[in-house]
């Protein structure tokens, strides 16, 4: 039985060993192939893809095969979002994307609430010292309203000025509730400025406002009272007092001061300031005129004789808001004048009058060497001419003479309101006569 296995074996080992021999065994070549290879063209689009439908393409070869297939759908285009719901103050909305090509919605979104639209505050209450106050706002779009309350608080007033400042020390001020007067706070009041007050004033001449320097004119003698201290020199200070005089002052008794600039020269800018007055005086013979000083802070005006220069009057002059006082230092009187507002205080060509028509044409006097006009004014509320007439003649006499002329009835009137002549050499009818004559030629 041994035996036979061991043949099989034999046999079968032969038998794959002749096998791999004719496997191995070397095949013959095949014959040459005749099958046709496609050469095919670029693919051309025949129809567009869109959202909604499937394009085609389409190829072919030389053979004359043709292959067609499907263009896959296009993307959505995004269009515009359309509101669904509109929001309000407080609650959202909802909106969606849509297709611009199909109109197919593409989402879904959320509209935020608006907010409310509030108007201004208004006060239903106001606030005192102790209590509190409230105020509202309502919403233009749903009045949806907003209440507040306003704390308790003092409404602030007035500075009250606890101590002045000086040029050499600080002042101090305090803020007062205008409601309970309660106090509020404290400030500072800083060092006065010499400077500043020195530009100002210098500036100041007859014809500047009156209510500013009077501003300045307090400034000034607060500051004296306060700090021993001028702030400024005596020749501002003076000519600060001697642009507040000019202009006319009077009251109710008939007393007056006018204090005007006239140009006696029409041509040019020479001229004299005219004095007139109806203030009691102490004065009793003589010619006198009026002079301007300086004194103790205080502007001086007075008559002063024009022989021996003794001044017979002196007013002290204090100025107020719209009024002055006049102290008189000889007798002790005073007066109080009130400023007549919009008084013409400089007179610019009024004079052209006497100075035409006296100053030049008179001149060919017989018997004065020389006559001129010294002084003149037009009072044109009462159409009154005044002037100053000084002549000297040949034998070393003069004479001053003021007249007031006006025209009565068609006419010329002359008076001659105060005279004095050294010498009766001079003729001064002829000189009346020959002002009457000229002078009427000025109201023809």
């Amino acid at each position: 039985m041994k035996k036979l296995v061991v043949i099989l074996i034999a046999l079968s080992a032969l038998f794959l060993f002749a096998c791999a021999q004719s496997a191995g065994a070397q095949k013959p070549a095949p014959a040459p192939s005749t099958a046709h290879v496609h050469n095919f063209s670029d693919w051309v689009v025949l129809k567009q893809p869109t959202c909604t439908e499937e394009g085609t393409r389409q190829r072919s070869c030389t053979c004359g095969e043709v292959q067609t297939i499907a263009v896959p759908l296009a993307e959505h285009t995004q269009g515009e979002w359309i509101t669904d719901i509109e929001p309000d103050c407080t609650e959202t909305g909802t909106n969606h994307l849509v297709c611009a090509v199909c109109g197919k919605t593409l989402k879904h979104g959320e509209l935020p609430a608006k907010g409310h639209t509030m108007g201004s505050w208004i006060t239903d209450k106001e606030p005192t010292c102790k209590e509190e106050g409230q105020m509202e706002r309502v919403c233009s779009v749903c009045s949806f309203k907003e209440t507040v309350s306003v704390p308790p608080a003092h409404t602030p007033g007035e500075w009250i000025v606890d101590k002045q400042p000086t040029c050499k020390e600080k002042g101090e001020k305090h803020q007062v509730c205008a409601k309970c007067g309660a106090f509020m706070q404290t400030d500072e009041i800083p060092l006065e400025k010499h400077t500043d007050l020195i530009n100002e004033i210098k500036n100041f001449n007859m014809e500047s406002d009156y209510a500013k320097m009077y501003e300045c004119y307090k400034k000034i003698v607060d500051h004296y009272k306060r700090s021993d201290c001028a702030i400024v020199s005596d020749s501002y200070y003076k000519n600060l007092l001697e642009s507040m005089l000019y202009g006319k002052w009077t009251d109710s008794k008939g007393n007056y001061l006018d204090y005007t600039y006239i140009y006696e020269n029409y041509s040019n800018t020479e001229g004299d300031t005219w004095y007139g007055t109806n203030i009691p005086n102490s004065k009793k013979d003589g010619q006198y005129y009026y002079y301007t000083d300086f004194d103790k802070e205080l502007l001086v005006i007075g008559y002063q004789d024009a022989a021996t220069e003794e001044k017979k009057d002196n007013f002290r002059i204090s100025f107020s808001e719209n009024s002055l006082t006049l102290k008189n230092l000889i007798n002790s009187k005073t007066y109080t004048l009130n400023r007549v507002k919009d008084y013409e205080k400089v007179v610019k060509g009024s004079a052209k009058l006497a100075y035409d028509y006296l100053a030049k044409k008179i001149l060919d006097f017989k018997s004065p060497k020389t006559v001129k006009v010294t002084q003149c004014m037009v009072d044109n509320e009462k159409k009154y001419v005044y002037a100053v007439i000084e002549g000297e003649n040949t034998y070393g006499g003069n004479t001053k003479t003021l007249y007031r002329l006006y025209e009565k009835n068609g006419s010329i009137r002359m008076e001659e309101i105060t005279y004095q002549s050294v010498s009766t050499n001079i003729d001064v009818d002829e000189l009346n006569q020959k002002l009457k004559t000229y002078l009427s030629q000025f109201y023809k």
